[in-house]
């Protein structure tokens, strides 16, 4: 688990590509820059598959915590791909019961910036007054 920060990168379920933990919860965050949202993609998928996903599942949250909105609960080996943010921060968290654990998943997140470089389009004054003694405005 931790904290991911910066550009974009893999991470996997820990002990991947052999079973991950029994009796876990593994929680990953993805933060990047306040005008950034972020693309996270499965690879590779494979949870113990209840039908339910209530013993073993991925949980992925719109935001930094664990109250934030829930994107979708997965398990088996299925899972929807690729997920966007819609702010800077998505919430991913694992969980497994006491029994079966399968080989997990493989991820990559990439940040996708928003800052634009074309000039603004809401103009505030078209024609500058200047006032007096204050310095002109351009």
């Amino acid at each position: 688990g931790g904290h991911m920060t910066g550009y974009g990168e893999n991470f996997t379920s820990p002990n991947y590509p052999k079973s991950y933990p029994v009796d876990s919860e593994c929680i990953w965050t993805i933060l990047t820059a306040p005008e950034d949202t972020i693309e996270l993609k499965f690879h590779d998928f494979h949870l113990e598959n209840t039908g339910t996903c209530r013993f073993d599942f991925v949980e992925i949250r719109q935001g930094g915590t664990r109250n934030s909105p829930l994107i979708g609960k997965f398990c088996a080996s299925t899972i929807i791909s690729p997920n966007n943010s819609t702010g800077n921060a998505l919430f991913i968290r694992l969980v497994s019961d006491g029994t079966v654990s399968e080989k997990g998943f493989r991820a990559t997140w990439r940040r996708i910036s928003h800052k634009t470089t074309t000039a603004p389009t809401t103009r505030v004054s078209t024609t500058p007054t200047p006032t007096k003694g204050k310095q002109r405005c351009s």
